[in-house]
């Protein structure tokens, strides 16, 4: 069996909330490796809602969300997709909460959320989605997974609080080698995990960078690299030490060509929706009616100046943790 991992992020833009990285690891057949997963999982998935009846949307995150504070869509994708991923129908997991959720994707530094007060109740938070709705889609991607012998091995996410991003910026000096540094995780985990198999990692392009064969010698020090491929739409290696082995692949429009891209593309933002929903809550409660914010330059800028405005411009302790660096 061969294995497929795509990573993509949300956030990496904004003004305000976190940054996110996800990962989604697929197990296929060695003959289905070069196809497209929607079409073999075309009886399970589907590209937009208004296909979606009984089948899970994966499409590029950017096109399925568009309104501050309703992820319900997102979340019937994702958590159908966490839920597919069990052995059998009867283990499907359905989370009540955020830290139910969360934990189901690998993620479990809660410390992080304590010098938040907008994320003081997150963790214990019901999540919003139709349960039932979610289990016939999940139980339809169940199928289709079996019915192709491909499986969902993991999904994984590393949000990264505004704090944390605006140190980490603050010492690279560069938000885009902070966005690399935390997608390398996924990467590594990966490597850790499944190098053993035709592992193929994909990396959904960002920036103006062609070439990343020195800043994977620096992850992997021991490993050899070799170039595959160097066009402005993909860089290719292929990494080897000992008996381990990674094809790794960073594509422009990763999410929109490769269905493990867009699933963490999906994944990173229904992350970043449901913190980015907790700081308009808090922000709510200090400036009744004022209008929720994605977090976008211009809108968070708009945002800031409205909480100013009401005389509720946090104090300079807070703002490290607010707003982001450019």
């Amino acid at each position: 069996m061969a294995i497929i991992v795509g990573i993509d992020e949300a956030g990496y833009g904004p003004l305000l909330g976190p940054l996110v990285v996800s990962s989604a690891c697929f197990s296929v057949p060695d003959s289905k490796l070069s196809g497209s997963l929607w079409e073999l999982l075309d009886a399970g998935v589907c590209l937009t809602k208004k296909s979606s009846k009984g089948r899970v949307i994966i499409n590029d995150s950017k096109k399925l969300h568009h309104t501050a504070g309703d992820y319900s869509l997102l979340a019937r994708s994702v958590l159908a997709c966490r839920s597919a991923s069990a052995e059998n129908a009867a283990e499907m997991f359905f989370p009540e909460t955020v830290r139910d959720f969360l934990t189901s994707v690998g993620f479990n530094q809660y410390d992080m959320f304590n010098d938040y007060p907008w994320y003081y109740d997150l963790l214990d938070t019901a999540l919003e989605y139709d349960r039932a709705d979610t289990a016939i889609a999940g139980s339809g991607l169940w199928r289709a997974m079996k019915k192709c012998d491909v499986a969902l091995k993991y999904l994984l996410t590393t949000p990264m609080d505004v704090g944390s991003y605006n140190d980490s910026v603050s010492l690279t000096g560069n938000k885009a080698v902070v966005l690399f540094n935390l997608a390398c995780r996924h990467i590594f985990h990966a490597w850790e995990n499944h190098s053993h198999d035709k592992l193929n990692v994909v990396v959904d392009k960002q920036g103006g960078r062609a070439n990343y064969r020195d800043k994977l010698q620096k992850l992997f020090p021991y490993a050899k690299l070799n170039e595959i491929k160097q066009t402005p739409q993909i860089s290719s290696y292929h990494m080897f030490e000992g008996n381990r082995s990674m094809k790794i692949h960073f594509i422009a429009k990763g999410d929109q060509k490769q269905l493990p891209v867009a699933l963490a593309s999906m994944l990173s933002k229904l992350v970043r929706e449901i913190m980015v929903e907790h700081l308009n809550r808090y922000f709510d409660t200090l400036v009744p009616g004022i209008k929720p914010t994605a977090g976008y330059y211009q809108d968070g800028t708009r945002f800031l100046q409205d909480i100013k405005n009401a005389g509720q411009y946090p104090p300079p302790a807070l703002i490290h943790r607010l707003i982001r660096q450019k």
